[in-house]
């Protein structure tokens, strides 16, 4: 052994003798030493000792994280969502109303999305919200649009110059001119109007027929016409009317028909189906003649003695120079 090699050990040997002296063991001793060296080289790399321990926490950190199943880049992503409230807190945005954004925001792009701009869904919500209020106030959706056509034609007519109750006057004026048209418009329009039972049924018994002339009067005077004289047989009628200018000779005709064989059909006593023959005759009668018409149409069961209904019809077509074909005169006996 060299004189150097002996010195090193007795240095040695004095140094462990010191370490036992302050209690601490030869093992702490080589701890302490590796942890020393440690430093010095952390140091040399320019890592200062602070750094290496907070690198060490982030270290332990980590390996508790993956031991729980949370990878670092979820870590990461939950602190920069932990940051991004901060500032909001900061600024006064609670995480409700970001919420809220956000799904505004979303929506938003989906309308841009379906070529819906931000102003037509405005208008929209605007327009949903105002039928909530129609509907919560008893205001149909149908109501609504007729109210706003109303008032469209009201800005139509304002902007034309006319007001509301200039409409109203002229619409009033039309009204009184009509009244003094008709005042001013003489007529007598005197009808003797003949049609039979379908088939020249006797349907129209003497126990039915005054309350069929007093409801076919009624029937005339609901369209304003005066009703001279009405009769008849069992097979068929005669009218003497005279009729309204505005109603045409065809309109009275059916209306008398239809609702007559309606009304006698709904009577209890009525046991066989009453109906009217297809077609009728019209024939003007003048202001000297009303009278003797009249007389004819009281007399009926007289003329009708010796005479059947188709003698007299057609006897009434040819005196008023009417052409007809007998094969077609009661379509009914043929068709029906």
């Amino acid at each position: 052994m060299s004189p150097q090699n002996k010195d090193a050990q007795s240095t040695q040997a004095a140094e462990r003798r010191q370490h036992l002296a302050a209690g601490v063991s030869p093992q702490n001793k080589d701890a302490q030493s590796a942890k020393a060296a440690e430093r010095r080289q952390h140091l040399a790399v320019g890592v200062s000792p602070q750094s290496k321990d907070a690198r060490s926490a982030q270290a332990a950190e980590r390996r508790q994280r993956l031991a729980a199943g949370v990878s670092p880049q979820n870590k990461d992503a939950q602190s920069t969502q932990a940051a991004e409230r901060r500032q909001r807190l900061a600024a006064g945005v609670s995480p409700q109303n970001k919420d809220a954004q956000s799904a505004q925001a979303a929506e938003r792009r989906q309308h841009l999305a379906a070529g819906v701009s931000p102003q037509n869904k405005d208008a929209q919500s605007a327009q949903a919200a105002e039928r909530r209020q129609h509907l919560a106030a008893g205001v149909s959706p149908q109501n609504k649009d007729a109210q706003s056509a109303q008032a469209a034609e009201r800005r139509q007519h304002l902007a034309a110059g006319v007001s509301p109750q200039s409409k109203d006057v002229q619409a009033a004026e039309r009204r009184q001119q009509e009244r003094q048209n008709d005042m001013s418009s003489y007529t007598r329009l005197t009808y003797h109007i003949v049609f039979a039972t379908k088939s020249r049924r006797r349907t129209i018994t003497p126990a039915l027929q005054p309350r069929l002339y007093e409801y076919i009067g009624g029937i005339l005077r609901g369209m304003k016409d005066h009703l001279i004289e009405i009769g008849g047989t069992m097979d068929h009628l005669h009218i003497l009317t005279q009729l309204s200018p505005t109603l045409a000779v065809a309109e009275v005709i059916r209306d008398v028909k239809a609702n007559s064989s309606k009304w006698v059909n709904e009577l209890p006593e009525i046991g066989e189906r009453f109906e009217w023959q297809k077609g009728y005759g019209a024939f003007t009668v003048s202001y000297s003649l009303i009278d003797a018409v009249q007389r004819y149409i009281q007399n009926q069961k007289e003329h009708h003695r010796t005479r059947t209904f188709r003698e007299e019809y057609t006897d009434f077509l040819k005196r008023h120079h009417i052409d007809f074909d007998l094969k077609y005169l009661f379509e009914d006996e043929h068709h029906g």
